[in-house]
């Protein structure tokens, strides 16, 4: 019986723990954010560790999502712009593609196409190429996603898909506040 008990609550504590891990990985609102490394498609190099001490806007997107939230990248981009120079060179706008579906011959495409988009958007544009981050953050890879993190490395906001009037109020007082 006793061993029933133990082999039961081992059970249950292995179980309690992947449902804790799935949990923070696709609601990691208020957790650590995952490391990560990015290149562009001029070959820039992004890691978390480069980020520290910034407030990080960063937009994750599938390749066809890229407009999904238009509006919203608009409202960020006029919130950066009012900030005084000071200001400014604490927050970091990331826009990251996923690129997991970019075949080896097809990556000079991939890259390319990235480069043209970053100069159209003046935004510098990564590649997500090995799908790490993806995991990582538990993000849609075909959609839409949002995170914002603060200063010292925590996730404030996470959300995939379409941001309505609500939550772009949501995330204005929340930058309000940072």
């Amino acid at each position: 019986m006793k061993r029933v008990f133990m082999t039961l609550s081992l059970i249950a504590l292995i179980l309690f723990s992947c449902t804790v891990a799935a949990f923070a990985r696709n609601h990691p609102t208020g957790y650590k954010a995952p490391d990560f490394h990015l290149v562009s498609g001029e070959d820039q190099q992004l890691s978390a560790d480069t980020l520290k001490g910034k407030i990080v806007f960063l937009f994750y997107e599938g390749k066809d999502a890229v407009e999904k939230n238009r509006a919203l990248k608009n409202i960020l981009n006029a919130f950066f712009r009012e900030q005084p120079p000071s200001v400014q060179q604490e927050i970091q706008r990331i826009a990251v593609i996923n690129c997991t579906s970019a075949a080896w011959p097809l990556t000079g495409i991939w890259k390319k196409n990235l480069q043209e988009k970053s100069r159209e958007e003046k935004i510098t544009i990564y590649g997500d190429w090995d799908g790490k981050m993806l995991a990582a953050y538990g993000m849609k890879g075909d959609d839409s996603n949002l995170v914002i993190i603060d200063k010292e490395g925590i996730i404030r906001f996470f959300r995939s898909g379409a941001m309505p009037p609500e939550t772009i109020r949501e995330i204005k007082a929340l930058l309000a506040n940072m």
